[in-house]
C-alpha cells in the first residue's frame, strides 16, 4: 500500500516539476503552445501619446487600443490572450479598450470592444512562431459595430530569423530594454501611409493543472508521513507488549 502511495505521489511530484519548468522557460522567454495574457507594449508611446495593443490610423479618427492599460468608462477593464496549440493555429481573443485617438491622450468616452483575431499556417522559428494568414473583427460592445481585421505581410524586424509576415510571436525583446521577453506584432491592412498594427509583450497564463499536480502531490506525502508515524506507533506497541 505504501508503495502504491510512493508510486503515485513521485507521479505527481515529477510531472507538477515538469510543468513548473515548462511555465518558468515561457515566462523566462521561450514560446511553447499554451495561453498568453497579452500587454500594451511600453514601445508604443515612441510613435503615439501612449502605449496600446492595437493601433488603427487608417480608422477616423485614427484610434489605438488597449489590452492590459486603459480602464473603459463604467469601469471595465481589458482582458486579452493569445492561445496557441503548438501547430498551425492560434487565436488572438477577449476584450480590449478603445483608449482614444492616437494623436492625444486617453479621452473618453473610453468604450469596451472584443476582439476575435485567427492566426491560421502557422510555421514554427527559432524563438516562437510567425504567420502569412491573419484576420478576425473587433467589435464594440455598445452596439454590435464590427470592425474587419485583416493581417497584412511585413518585416517583424528580427534580426535572427529576418522573415516578413502577418503576426511573429516570438522571444526576442522587440524593442523591449534588456530582455528577451516575448513580443507579438503584426501589421494590418489599411492606409500604407498609417500605421496599423498589433504591438503587445506577453506572459504565460500558468497551468490549473499544475497547482491540482502539486496538491496531489503534498496530499500523497502527507499519507506517507501519516502511514510512517503509523508505523513506528505499531512497532513502539508491539515492543512494549513484549
Amino acid at each position: 500500500m505504501l508503495t502504491g502511495v510512493l508510486s503515485r505521489t513521485f507521479v505527481a511530484v515529477t510531472a507538477f516539476g515538469a510543468l513548473l519548468t515548462w511555465s518558468l522557460q515561457s515566462s523566462a522567454g521561450t514560446v511553447t503552445a499554451g495561453t498568453y495574457q497579452l500587454f500594451d507594449h511600453p514601445d508604443g508611446a515612441l510613435f503615439a501619446t501612449h502605449p496600446y495593443g492595437l493601433r488603427l490610423d487608417t480608422n477616423q479618427p485614427p484610434r489605438l487600443w488597449s489590452v492590459s492599460n486603459a480602464t473603459a468608462t463604467g469601469g471595465a477593464t481589458p482582458s486579452v490572450f493569445l492561445t496557441w496549440d503548438g501547430g498551425t493555429t492560434a487565436t488572438i481573443s477577449g476584450t480590449l479598450v478603445d483608449a482614444g485617438p492616437s494623436s492625444d491622450g486617453m479621452t473618453g468616452p473610453l468604450e469596451l470592444w472584443s476582439v476575435s483575431y485567427n492566426l491560421t499556417n502557422i510555421t514554427t522559428v527559432t524563438g516562437g512562431f510567425v504567420t502569412n494568414t491573419a484576420s478576425g473583427t473587433l467589435t464594440r460592445l455598445s452596439d454590435n459595430f464590427d470592425i474587419a481585421l485583416e493581417g497584412k505581410v511585413g518585416a517583424c524586424s528580427d534580426p535572427e530569423t529576418d522573415v516578413n509576415a502577418a503576426f511573429c510571436f516570438l522571444a526576442d525583446g522587440h524593442r523591449l530594454p534588456n530582455t528577451m521577453g516575448i513580443v507579438g506584432r503584426g501589421w494590418l491592412t489599411g492606409d500604407p501611409n498609417t500605421t496599423n498594427d498589433w504591438l503587445v509583450t506577453a506572459s504565460v497564463v500558468p497551468l490549473p493543472a499544475a497547482a491540482w499536480l502539486f496538491g496531489s502531490a503534498l496530499t500523497g506525502l502527507g499519507l506517507i508521513r501519516r502511514r510512517r508515524r503509523l508505523g513506528i506507533a505499531d512497532f513502539n506497541n508491539s515492543k512494549s507488549l513484549a
